[in-house]
């Protein structure tokens, strides 16, 4: 009997350290959120030796902005992706990080509705997000394209979560044991989704492929689709 409640015990310490890690890793992933919203990740952005992305950059964001592009755009660091060059020979990412956040919107904004040729290439402008969010992103995958095909709006909140409108009501999804109910709120069938808390951030080997590129239909929060791009 005695073992038996040492046991019990030890199982309910076990589960409050494990809801205290889950909820460390939450904020943990929303600080890191936090630290980047003033970034824009660039995909496609030919990459060449010596190149100076501090006189690039500003020449490409004129381009999105058009008319109301400002004199100056005061980029505080601009940089790479930090790992090696891709074996394929595509050109890795770039990140910078604007002093502005309300221009970095203005540019966003105007970039969506774009098919942005720069330098003989295409070159799509994302928000830069944590690995964490990322993955789960990525995980939610067949959930966002189901919405997406019964033209239900979406959007992503912070901290991460998954917000539906349905009979003109936000459901909201934030955890892996929550998709039953979420689907059914939403008269959605079931489907399989990984569980993203336990996958962890991506592991990217010297001279990987590059992140999955993200479905562009993503990004607008009222808008029936939604876009990944990944930590350096």
């Amino acid at each position: 009997m005695l073992a038996s409640k040492h046991l019990q015990a030890a199982d309910n310490a076990t589960s409050r350290q494990g809801t205290v890690l889950l909820d460390l890793r939450r904020q943990v992933e929303d600080l890191d959120n936090r630290g980047r919203r003033n970034n824009i990740r660039k995909r496609g952005l030919p990459e060449q030796a010596g190149e100076d992305l501090s006189a690039i950059l500003p020449q490409l964001f004129t381009q999105v902005l058009g008319e109301g592009a400002p004199d100056t755009y005061n980029i505080e660091r601009a940089h790479r992706a930090l790992r090696p060059p891709r074996n394929d020979g595509l050109p890795r990412d770039t990140i910078c990080c604007l002093l502005s956040f309300q221009l970095k919107e203005a540019i966003m904004k105007a970039a969506r509705p774009q098919t942005i040729t720069y330098m003989d290439a295409q070159v799509s402008l994302f928000q830069d997000l944590s690995p964490l969010t990322l993955e789960a992103r990525r995980a939610l995958r067949p959930l966002t394209r189901m919405l997406q095909d019964g033209r239900i709006p979406y959007r992503w909140g912070h901290p991460f979560s998954l917000q539906a409108r349905k009979d003109n009501t936000w459901r909201t999804l934030r955890w892996p044991n929550e998709v039953p109910g979420y689907l059914r709120a939403l008269d959605l069938p079931a489907v399989a989704i990984p569980n993203w808390i336990l996958m962890g951030p991506p592991q990217h080997p010297a001279g990987p492929a590059g992140p999955t590129p993200p479905d562009n239909r993503r990004e607008r929060p009222l808008r029936r689709g939604g876009p990944d791009g990944p930590k350096e």
